[in-house]
């Protein structure tokens, strides 16, 4: 459907007045106005297209360089492991490796988050690919509609001379200012497809970035997490007896994590927590269950 300039110009038709009026004036404005902003959006586009493919490539970058790190985490604790062993700390090396065995885990889920990542890449190189070649073959009808915008001109400004004010010239005048609006339309149906094409690209683009930011983010814990394992093997390794620093240590995380589910399923068993009473007999269910948990480890250990 043509904009509502095309539409006054077409109305022009018929008037009484026609050979007192400028259409191609309208003309001149759909061109500037509709034509020079579908042309600067997709410029517009186009420049996000790059900084967002760049932005996918930082962060899937980003999460190669944390697995890096995790696995130069885990190489690290497999070797304090073998150290404490050889000097007879059987716990501590324990407690080492399993911290490694921890790491492993973490690399295979980036390893699986990398594999995605790079797909998503590739897919994304592809329809980049696939727009512009699109565009590249769209550029020819355009050029070739551009090519005889200049005539289509010359025809709608012809006899405006002093004197041609006759109605014959102003139908002439008002007939070639009406074809040029149908060239200047047909450009603007070609610059549109393109846009259409460049947003669904940049739809995409988007999604990718929001998984992998998502999958960063995942990174970035886990890396972290894999940090804080070495700086408490680090003070494992430097205390009196470091089998008793490893127990305590395990013995901090296994309580923090039976702790963790024991709220959940007692919330899930009473049916949450909102009243004051509920709330009560929650944390007094939670603290009894776990301590008789930690009670039976200890006397396991």
């Amino acid at each position: 459907m043509p904009d509502t300039s095309v539409a006054a110009v077409r109305g022009l038709r018929g008037s009484t007045a026609a050979s007192d009026l400028a259409p191609e004036t309208a003309v001149a404005t759909l061109n500037k106005r509709l034509l020079g902003r579908i042309h600067s959006q997709i410029k517009t586009l186009e420049a996000e297209h790059a900084a967002k493919r760049e932005l996918a490539g930082q962060l899937t970058a980003q999460i190669s360089q944390r697995r890096q790190e995790i696995e130069a985490d885990c190489n690290r604790k497999q070797k304090v492991g073998l150290i404490f062993a050889a000097f007879g700390y059987f716990k501590a090396g324990a407690v080492s490796m399993a911290m490694a065995l921890k790491d492993d885990g973490r690399l295979r889920q980036l390893d699986g988050e990398l594999a995605k990542a790079n797909g998503d890449l590739a897919r994304i190189d592809q329809q980049l690919a696939q727009y512009r070649e699109y565009k590249k073959k769209m550029l020819p009808k355009l050029a070739s509609l551009k090519a005889a915008e200049s005539s289509l001109w010359a025809a709608a400004q012809g006899g405006r001379g002093a004197g041609a004010r006759s109605l014959a010239t102003a139908a002439a005048r008002l007939s070639g200012c009406l074809a040029l609006v149908d060239n200047l339309g047909a450009q603007a149906g070609i610059l549109k497809k393109i846009r259409a094409e460049a947003k669904k690209v940049g739809l995409e683009l988007d999604v990718v970035l929001r998984e992998l930011g998502a999958a960063r983010a995942r990174a970035e814990q886990m890396a972290a997490a894999s940090r804080k394992e070495v700086a408490d093997l680090f003070k494992i390794a430097t205390a009196n007896d470091p089998d008793a620093a490893a127990i305590n240590w395990a013995r901090r995380k296994v309580d923090s994590t039976v702790r963790a589910a024991v709220e959940a399923s007692v919330a899930k068993m009473l049916g949450g927590a909102s009243r004051p009473a509920n709330k009560e007999l929650q944390r007094a269910v939670v603290n009894a269950v776990t301590s008789a948990l930690s009670g039976s480890a200890e006397h396991i250990a």
